[in-house]
């Protein structure tokens, strides 16, 4: 045999054992590539899921009577609202007179204090 025939089998046993290398390189690769498409899907799926819960937990409807049941909200009333320049010349007396309180010389100086359902707990 001749030196460029061996050398010829030579280069095409390498190039033969290299394609086998990287076809199985490619099918570790493939199969990587479906389980992150799995993984995705799933992901999909569970945000799907979240989002039709927020839809659920978000209605209106819903949060309206949380608020009614739990914390005890009235209406604005007329005597509760003054105007901005007010509220820097009023006292913390004066600010608690205007929440409703009736009895000023019990008030702390200083101190604010609520009043009303909703916050002795």
């Amino acid at each position: 045999m001749r030196f460029s025939s061996i050398a010829w089998f030579a280069i095409v046993s390498f190039a033969a054992i290299l394609l086998y290398s990287v076809k199985f390189q490619v099918q570790a690769m493939d199969a990587e590539v479906a389980s992150l498409h799995r993984q995705i899907d799933a992901e999909r799926a569970s945000i799907q899921v979240l989002q039709a819960e927020w839809a659920f937990l978000s209605r209106p409807e819903r949060i309206r009577a949380l608020a009614d049941k739990h914390l005890d909200m009235v209406p604005v009333g007329g005597a509760q609202l003054m105007d901005m320049a007010d509220v820097g010349t009023l006292g913390d007396s004066d600010l608690m007179l205007a929440a409703g309180e009736t009895d000023a010389q019990n008030l702390k100086p200083g101190v604010v204090q609520a009043s009303g359902a909703g916050y002795d707990r």
